[in-house]
């Protein structure tokens, strides 16, 4: 009996490096890539997009809450299996996984809701906050009111719901009732 728990030990204690320089491998291979490239488009983002105004930062809490990361992860997924074609599901709900869990460690929360900012596709060919907000409301992203930032959130929710405005102002009352993230302590 002293003998079988003793191997069973050793087992476990194998599985666990072997679950520990996998995921130090996934790491090195694809989590640390992806964080440096994001950090090389945040620096070529829109200053706006980079330091973005509290309102603007406040709708984006509201509406996508704890799931900002898991946006940024899967986008990043999406980029990093872009030139392979034929990726399966499981695959690249793997790598989302991995990425999710090791991005939070390279990247402050501040980079990844900028990440997400730059990175938004907002319709019409438009990637970016900071693009959409001169395009769709003719203001400079640093000067947008609540139902503006609320209004841009939901086009990145939504970018089809451009050519539906009462779904649009839907999702923006939608945003607006929830909840401010500045006013929790």
């Amino acid at each position: 009996m002293h003998r079988l728990s003793r191997w069973m030990g050793l087992l476990l204690a194998c599985l666990a490096a072997c679950l520990a320089a996998g995921v130090l491998a996934f790491d090195v291979a694809v989590a640390r890539p992806c964080a440096d490239r994001i950090k090389r488009e945040l620096e070529a983002a829109a200053p706006s997009e980079r330091r973005p105004p509290a309102v603007l930062l406040d709708m984006l809490q509201r509406a996508y809450g704890d799931r900002i990361t898991q946006v940024v992860a899967r986008d990043a997924a999406w980029k990093l299996l872009e030139a392979e074609p034929h990726v399966g599901r499981l695959r690249r709900v793997a790598i989302e996984g991995g990425l999710l869990l090791l991005l939070p460690w390279h990247l402050t929360d501040a980079e990844l809701a900028s990440a997400l900012l730059t990175d938004a596709y907002m319709g019409d060919g438009v990637h970016g906050f900071a693009a959409a907000s001169r395009r769709d409301l003719g203001v400079s992203l640093e000067l947008v009111s609540a139902e503006q930032a609320a209004r841009l959130v939901a086009i990145s929710w939504s970018p089809s719901s451009l050519e539906n405005p009462d779904r649009l102002q839907r999702r923006v009352q939608s945003i607006l009732a929830k909840p401010s993230a500045l006013a929790r302590p």
